[in-house]
């Protein structure tokens, strides 16, 4: 079968469709098709009432009495482009935001395009003109190779577990090795989940395990910040004390946000209502609160400690580490105490499950 970024064509365009909130697809598919039929009928990913027909007619007849959606197999586009189709009224129209990828120029712009919706609106500075544009290279290069979402986490975490390493030993070259290292870290952060989303690998436990590898690569980090610290700066202790505390912080910061996450079903530290942090409000302290979950995040903090390492004082830094790990456990005890997380339900089931019933569809294999 025609694979375009580690999927069949025709079953890109189902789990697509699927994704997308369709609960019943009728595939036009010639029976001499059996690689495509077995195909679909063996992938576990495909749970949508599925059937094939030899001809348009027989899949409408099978629809009968629902609104379809009629699409080709080789018009590939991400489920929010078959959102948009979806939500369009009878008789209007929308722009499909469908590639044909027929010709080689078109499959190039439809890898580009799926690999675009893996852009994230909670991207941080960093990460949108930076760590995202890395991260969507090496992805693009690996979609087409065995390589799983859950084996770039595990090389992920090796890496951080590696650059903590190197900046405990506390001379200039190991700390900028280990800082380097740590920014590789939070580049690769974004390869898994890339992955999982063009290729419809996303699970529960992937995303479990994508937040405990972070979130350790962190705390082992800012654990070597504080070595470093006992070892570049003997004769002044408070640094190291600073760094140990930093990493008390942060482990109760993200042990509060594991119970609010086990509270909203999902592994996903997206799923938590960020609404009062992420958004730029009228209020002094509205902005107070966007300015430092900008600077919190991870992929501004890891640059700025990379920063500190290349002039040669990331040992201070430990400092500005127990500040925010403070402040964001303060924040992380606070909304445990309040219960006001409310987890937005982001995962392609939980917004299907919110959605009214929606048409079939008619993927053509032809």
């Amino acid at each position: 079968m025609e694979a375009l970024a580690g999927l069949p064509v025709v079953g890109r365009a189902v789990l697509a469709l699927q994704a997308a909130g369709v609960d019943r697809i009728a595939v036009v598919c010639p029976e001499e098709r059996v690689d495509v039929r077995e195909w679909l009928g063996a992938d576990r990913r495909v749970r949508c009432e599925l059937s094939f027909h030899a001809t348009e007619p027989e899949a409408e007849a099978a629809l009968a009495g629902r609104r379809v959606l009629r699409t080709r197999h080789d018009r590939v586009g991400p489920p929010a482009a078959y959102r948009r189709l979806l939500s369009v009224a009878p008789g209007g129209t929308a722009d499909d935001g469908l590639t044909d990828v027929r010709t080689e120029s078109g499959r190039r712009r439809a890898v580009a395009a799926l690999f675009d919706a893996c852009r994230k609106p909670e991207d941080g500075l960093v990460s949108r003109w930076l760590n995202r544009r890395v991260s969507i290279a090496i992805s693009k290069r690996l979609v087409g190779t065995p390589a799983r979402p859950n084996h770039i986490t595990l090389v992920t975490f090796l890496l951080g577990a590696a650059a903590a390493a190197a900046v405990s030993v506390g001379t200039y070259g190991a700390m900028l090795a280990g800082a380097v290292a740590m920014q590789l870290n939070s580049i690769l952060d974004g390869v898994d989940g890339e992955l999982a989303r063009v290729r419809f690998q996303q699970s529960a436990s992937g995303a479990w395990l994508d937040t405990l590898s972070d979130d350790f690569s962190n705390i082992l980090f800012f654990t070597g910040m504080a070595l470093a610290a006992a070892t570049a700066v003997p004769d002044a202790p408070l640094w190291a004390v600073a760094g140990w505390i930093g990493v008390g912080g942060t482990v109760v910061t993200v042990l509060s946000y594991y119970v609010e996450l086990a509270r909203v079903g999902s592994g996903d530290f997206y799923a938590l209502d960020w609404s009062g942090f992420e958004g730029g409000g009228p209020g002094l302290r509205q902005r107070v609160f966007s300015i430092l979950y900008l600077l919190v995040r991870k992929d501004f903090f890891i640059l700025l400690l990379l920063a500190a390492a290349i002039v040669g004082v990331l040992p201070y830094m430990t400092v500005v580490v127990m500040v925010f790990a403070v402040v964001t456990a303060l924040g992380g005890v606070i909304r445990f105490v309040r219960g006001s997380s409310h987890g937005r339900a982001r995962s392609g089931e939980a917004a299907r499950a919110a959605r009214p019933g929606l048409p079939g569809a008619l993927p053509e294999e032809r």
